[in-house]
């Protein structure tokens, strides 16, 4: 799914809506919910917002899945196979994950705000050294502007 996502990020729109109707909520209020944040906010919110809750899901699935393998262990005990345990239960797990995966999406599509971020105006570093300071150290920036030390542009012999 998560190569998927980021294959189609520009047209998520087909699989974000079914998942939405799977969730109970209807193309009407999708294309609200688009109208409020712009369609190119959107698809980024689509994008974000599967991404985030795939991996979130995805790690607790693995987590889950280890804890699992040792439970099954146990059951060794109780004259069950662990394998055939371990199949069952893992897939019982894995489409309960596909089904936590859809439904978070859809309630966090219609959840999601974005907040302008405002850009603050960074007051000016102090000047570099000038021809006009005086001689420059070989360790000090490089007056020409390169960032380089000094030694390293137009201080070399």
């Amino acid at each position: 799914k998560r190569k998927e996502i980021l294959e189609k990020s520009k047209n998520l729109k087909p699989y974000i809506l079914e998942i939405i109707k799977k969730a109970g909520f209807t193309e009407k209020d999708y294309l609200k919910r688009e109208k409020e944040l712009g369609e190119e906010n959107m698809r980024q919110v689509e994008k974000l917002v599967c991404l985030k809750v795939l991996d979130t899901f995805w790690l607790e699935h693995l987590e889950n899945m280890e804890y699992l393998r040792d439970s099954v262990r146990l059951r060794a005990y109780g004259q069950q196979d662990p394998l055939v345990e371990y199949k069952s239960e893992g897939h019982k797990m894995f489409q309960k994950l596909l089904q936590t995966i859809e439904a978070t999406i859809a309630n966090a599509i219609f959840k999601a705000e974005l907040r302008v971020q405002s850009r603050d105006v960074r007051p000016a570093s102090a000047p570099l050294r000038g021809a006009s300071a005086g001689k420059v150290g070989r360790n000090d920036p490089c007056p020409c502007g390169s960032g380089k030390k000094y030694k390293k542009c137009h201080g070399k012999i």
